[in-house]
């Protein structure tokens, strides 16, 4: 009755996509549902704790509970959308939802209700659609999200496809890198690559792991050596030989990506140099 497959983005971006349908009879209707989770490479993991039952009376309120964390090393912006699809006539005042979210301490963090009378609505007659707005959860951010479904007996009768879409967008803590020399000659002789590192409030540069500091040209990166905290940033060199080497097929304006971890949160940020291969 219900199918779940999981779908994989690029980099830093991920979502979760479940399917299940919905037969009405006079008196109820009959629920298939699939868990929510997660594709592997996102930093956000969702447990259904309490499922909708197979088997839901029109007219009666139904709490489904679904836990999301934030297990991965950088911000996420994570948000919903929900289609359902049923027979003609089939609208957004054919069901309410009242979704509550709270923290690991049980401490409120949001409410709103949605479909007939709510704060938000569905959009569209027999096909209805709904996106939520992005929330964003910080490394370590536990959420439940409690659900209070009911569908009203004024619903046609007929079959039903709901297709829930969790998405979750990995967001970097954005940090300012400032990349010298500003201009290499790769047939140059010297030491190393210097990157300074300024981060944003409330983030300190000298909780940078310096062992994760890496600078990236496309796909390949070369680790920094060492590097010292100053008052407002992070000082890290490269070698400069492996850099050059990095940057052997390169020429010109090259655009350079520092990216590492601060109290186990990622950063990057971005510089451009100019690259000489005479």
């Amino acid at each position: 009755m219900f199918q779940n497959w999981i779908k994989q983005k690029e980099r830093h971006r991920s979502t979760s996509k479940v399917s299940f349908a919905l037969i009405f009879s006079v008196l109820s209707l009959t629920l298939g549902f699939a868990a929510v989770k997660a594709p592997l490479k996102s930093g956000v993991q969702y447990t259904v704790i309490t499922d909708l039952p197979e088997t839901m009376i029109l007219d009666k309120t139904y709490t489904m509970q679904v836990d999301c964390e934030n297990i991965g090393t950088m911000p996420y912006e994570v948000w919903a959308e929900i289609t359902i699809t049923g027979p003609e006539g089939f609208n957004n005042r054919d069901i309410f939802i009242v979704w509550t979210t709270y923290d690991r301490n049980l401490n409120l963090l949001g409410h709103f209700t949605l479909g007939r009378d709510g704060m938000q609505e569905f959009t569209g007659e027999d096909t209805i659609t709904w996106t939520g707005k992005r929330t964003l959860m910080m490394p370590g951010d536990y959420r439940i999200h409690m659900l209070d479904v009911t569908v009203y007996g004024s619903a046609p009768l007929g079959n039903y496809k709901v297709d829930v879409t969790v998405l979750g967008e990995g967001k970097p803590v954005e940090a300012n890198v400032i990349i010298t020399p500003k201009a290499l000659n790769v047939k140059s002789k010297g030491q190393w690559i210097t990157a300074k590192i300024s981060l944003p409030e409330p983030y300190k540069e000298e909780k940078i792991d310096i062992s994760s500091v890496k600078l990236w040209y496309k796909d390949t990166f070369v680790s920094a050596e060492w590097g010292t905290a100053t008052e407002h940033s992070l000082i890290v060199k490269f070698p400069r030989t492996e850099v050059t080497k990095m940057l052997r097929s390169a020429e010109g304006n090259v655009q350079l990506i520092v990216t590492g971890l601060v109290d186990n949160t990622e950063f990057s940020g971005a510089d451009t140099i100019i690259v000489l291969t005479p």
